[in-house]
């Protein structure tokens, strides 16, 4: 006799969980929810469980369905009633039973989202480390961390600067006692020191924000090092922690009265309490941009969060980018500058090329430089900056110099482990190249790597140590010893003495690039390497002293020169002196955002990438502009809407 045969139950039949009772106070809760679209940025409404009501507040992570799964969202408040008329659900889980974003957070997000176009979720994902199931309590607070007077001491005050500035400072910022400057580095100085005495100038809480963790790690290690005790801990914040760490670190700085943030850009999210000052050093650099949606950048975050936690706000670097030579011609930012009684003469020598057709000017190194490196070694280490990574990054014909190419129009280039010319493209081996201007067969080399140089450099100075420093082989510190350092842009070792010279080769690669901000990007590397020398060295720059860059550095002037060139956009129409937004996408899409737009907006014609997309750059001015960002925005939250192909916008985008 045959048994008999259970019924067949497929894997995706659940039987449906009871409710659960309803909270009979306030049952309702308006919640964020992460919709993950970008036409779904609204508060919606759910059911709040009773063994769950004393927890859900304002600021509380929870899971909720929608959309058949459970995703994140947080809790805005509470009320008694909905307007929605069709079945509401209930609150999944709770995610931590205390509040993870602050009123304050919440505002800079608001305004974040509306500033740049996106959804708040998309600006709130930066303000929340990925919580785990493990850790679901919080200890209080107010017995383990005291609020600590914080004394200043006269050291730690630079006297070269006036004594208003440093009072100001001192105070607690409110709404008509904000300080409000911007800091630029002396020559052959350690900027971070000077860092390290305004936040010992701070009673309450700091927030330093950095370009990469390695500038964060450098100065954690300058603060943590010092043997005086502030009462404040030093924290960072960086995408090189782990996620536990992250966790860990998020709830030390909810719970602490005071304490100091170093952080990436991602740190401008933080919940930070009794914020007193929020500064940002080298404001100018391309890494403060966020890449993904909403494209913020961190300067200008950074100045929403002062403005709403009226907070005091300091921007530094090298030299001010055009954005913030803005603000200093409109009188919102003070230069911070030496006083009268005390002298701002540059402490280093500048060497650049006098006559370009001398002999001693020409060569891939000239004489010159090669002096500047031979007075350096005996000062301690040299830097050598170059702009291109690799071995030989550009071929020509030997006969008639036109550029060495590619069938498929790539250029050719050699490697290190390949004596072949190859296509930088296709990536295809060319032994037997032929010109296709005049047949020739014989190649020259035209630009040099990092690594050839170190090659050369090798076998010119075969006493002396060689080293190199790049995106992919990075090396943090070097002894103050005599040794020769290659290195490219951002990859430049501390040296805890400073460098006894600096050179820079090919620096026309950097000051001719097809981008609007090539100059300010190139001048800022290069006050900054004159920040890097000792007292008394010499920074060499292969290019024409009749350059106003190389004259600006000659004069230790990186505010002057930057204003000069804000003068200039205003000319042209150019952003700062107007906004920009870019617009990319499918063709149709684009052009579907930009297409009669109000008001009299300045639009270029399309460029089109290889892989298919499409950009387009408005330029507006600053009065017409909301009516028509808040147009271009509709567009793009109608594509959503629709379901077609939406377009990506970046407000005041800093590549172009």
């Amino acid at each position: 006799m045959s048994e008999p045969v259970a019924p067949l139950r497929l894997k995706r039949e659940k039987v449906a969980a009871p409710a659960p009772a309803l909270a009979r106070n306030l049952p309702i809760a308006s919640i964020l929810v992460d919709t993950g679209v970008l036409h779904l940025d609204q508060e919606l409404d759910f059911l709040v469980p009773e063994e769950l009501t004393e927890f859900l507040i304002s600021g509380t992570l929870v899971k909720v369905p929608f959309n058949r799964k459970r995703v994140l969202g947080v809790v805005l408040s509470r009320k008694s009633s909905s307007p929605y008329t069709g079945q509401l659900r209930f609150v999944s889980e709770l995610i931590r039973p205390f509040p993870l974003v602050t009123p304050k957070v919440l505002a800079l997000i608001t305004e974040v989202s509306q500033h740049y176009g996106g959804n708040r979720w998309d600006t709130l994902r930066y303000a929340l480390p990925n919580f785990s199931s493990k850790t679901r309590t919080m200890e209080s607070s107010s017995g383990s961390l005291q609020e600590s007077v914080h004394l200043v001491k006269p050291e730690s005050i630079d006297d070269r600067y006036s004594v208003n500035f440093w009072r100001a400072l001192q105070e607690k910022p409110g709404e008509k006692s904000q300080v409000r400057a911007f800091w630029a580095p002396l020559p052959a100085e350690n900027p971070l020191l000077f860092l390290k005495k305004l936040i010992e100038n701070i009673a309450g809480s700091v927030l330093l924000v950095m370009p990469d963790y390695v500038d964060v790690e450098r100065m954690h290690e300058l603060m943590t090092s010092s043997n005086k005790d502030s009462g404040k801990k030093v924290v960072t914040w960086h995408s090189q922690m782990s996620r536990g760490k992250r966790e860990e670190t998020f709830i030390e700085i909810l719970q602490a009265e005071q304490i100091v943030v170093i952080g990436v850009r991602g740190s401008l999210f933080l919940p930070i309490k009794n914020l007193d000052l929020i500064m940002v050093w080298e404001e100018s650099n391309d890494s403060h941009c966020e890449p993904r949606s909403p494209y913020f950048h961190g300067r200008e975050v950074a100045i929403m969060r002062s403005n709403i936690e009226k907070t005091h706000l300091i921007l530094t670097g090298s030299s001010p980018s055009m954005r913030s030579a803005s603000y200093i011609e409109k009188r919102y930012v003070i230069p911070l500058t030496f006083t009268a009684q005390r002298s701002s003469k540059p402490g280093i020598s500048v060497e650049a090329i006098n006559e370009r057709n001398s002999p001693a000017e020409n060569g891939r190194i000239s004489s010159k430089a090669w002096q500047v490196i031979k007075s350096g070694l005996k000062n301690g280490p040299v830097l050598i900056q170059i702009p291109l990574r690799g071995y030989i990054q550009a071929l020509s014909c030997s006969n008639c110099r036109n550029r060495a190419l590619c069938s498929c129009g790539g250029k050719l280039i050699l490697t290190h482990e390949a004596g072949v010319p190859t296509c930088s493209l296709c990536r295809d081996l060319k032994r037997s190249w032929k010109c296709t201007y005049c047949n020739g067969q014989r190649l020259r080399q035209n630009q040099i790597g990092d690594l050839r140089l170190t090659e050369e450099l090798g076998r010119a100075f075969p006493n002396e140590r060689v080293v190199f420093s790049n995106r992919d082989h990075r090396i943090l510190t070097v002894p103050d010893e005599p040794l020769i350092v290659v290195t490219t842009p951002g990859s430049e070792p501390f040296a805890q003495s400073g460098y006894g010279a600096i050179a820079v080769l090919n620096s026309h690669l950097l000051l001719e690039r097809a981008t609007l901000d090539s100059e300010v990007e190139t001048r800022n590397r290069w006050f900054y390497l004159g920040s890097m020398v000792k007292q008394e060295g010499i920074i060499y720059i292969d290019s024409d002293y009749t350059n106003r860059n190389v004259q600006a550095l000659l004069r230790w002037d990186p505010i002057g020169i930057a204003l000069t060139e804000l003068d200039e956009r205003k000319s042209l129409l150019l952003p700062p002196a107007v906004r920009g937004v870019e617009v990319s996408g499918e063709f149709n899409a684009v052009a579907e955002v930009v297409r009669n737009l109000p008001g009299g907006a300045l639009i270029s014609h399309p460029l089109h990438a290889n892989s298919g997309e499409s950009m387009v750059l408005v330029r507006v001015k600053h009065q017409e502009s909301p009516a028509v960002i808040s147009e271009i925005f509709r567009r793009v939250k109608h594509q959503s809407a629709s379901g077609a192909r939406v377009a990506r916008v970046k407000i005041d985008p800093v590549s172009l």
